[in-house]
């Protein structure tokens, strides 16, 4: 039997008691949002022009001009845009950067859909509307610039490459390319150089971007270097 599409909205909404809804000024049509057909909401107008503030609103692909109860009560909630967050049918999760990486590596078991945000204004859950994870050999995540297609064997790989580069003292900048003459010569002398060749299949993509940003030195290496500043 085919599971039923889940929209980000209708796992999201129902974790949010401070949004209310009323019948005042309702109307029926697309929803802008969802593209959910003959629903009840509200007139998108006023809604278009906050979207315009926060987000670049071009490059969403919006549909009808009615916004839907779903998608109103998380379109209103700051949380949803100002969060990293991971959400199931059971729960929703407000994350910290630094744990973001344990549940790529460790995804829910239900269906689930996980937020990542830079800016902490845009409403880029918008664009991952429909990018929700049953699969767990294939992972939608949610930038609030794109949506990223991957797989749990590429994030593991990769997050073990930017692990042992952060923990051997590179910085992420250089990581992401941006390495001295001088700092590449004495990277080809050490052991790490073979995780340097790894990395480049990887150079000025998505996935670098995301994982480097939710990466950290382990916590062996940061103790380490709190000891040496005592």
């Amino acid at each position: 039997m085919q599971q039923a599409l889940l929209s980000l909205s209708s796992l999201l909404s129902p974790h949010i008691s401070e949004i209310k809804t009323t019948k005042a000024h309702q109307c029926e049509g697309l929803c802008a949002f969802c593209a959910l057909q003959n629903t009840k909401g509200y007139k998108a107008v006023e809604l278009f022009k906050e979207l315009k503030l926060f987000t670049r609103y071009s490059d969403l692909e919006l549909y009808g001009d009615v916004v839907c109860f779903e998608c109103f009560k998380v379109f209103r909630y700051q949380k949803v845009r100002s969060r990293h967050w991971v959400v199931t049918a059971k729960k929703w999760q407000l994350l910290q950067r630094e744990d973001i990486l344990a549940i790529l590596l460790h995804p829910p078991e239900d269906p689930w859909a996980l937020y990542l945000t830079e800016s902490h204004k845009k409403h880029g859950w918008i664009r991952g509307m429909y990018a929700i994870n049953y699969d767990n050999s294939n992972i939608q995540l949610i930038h609030e610039d794109f949506v990223l297609q991957t797989s749990l064997l590429e994030i593991k790989a990769l997050a073990d490459i930017i692990q042992r580069l952060l923990d051997g003292g590179y910085s992420k900048t250089q990581i992401r390319g941006k390495w001295s003459a001088m700092a590449l010569n004495r990277l080809m002398e050490t052991p790490l150089f073979s995780a340097y060749l790894e990395l480049e299949q990887y150079c000025d993509t998505n996935l670098l971007h995301v994982i480097l940003y939710i990466s950290t030195k382990s916590t062996i290496e940061t103790e380490k270097e709190k000891q040496k500043e005592k």
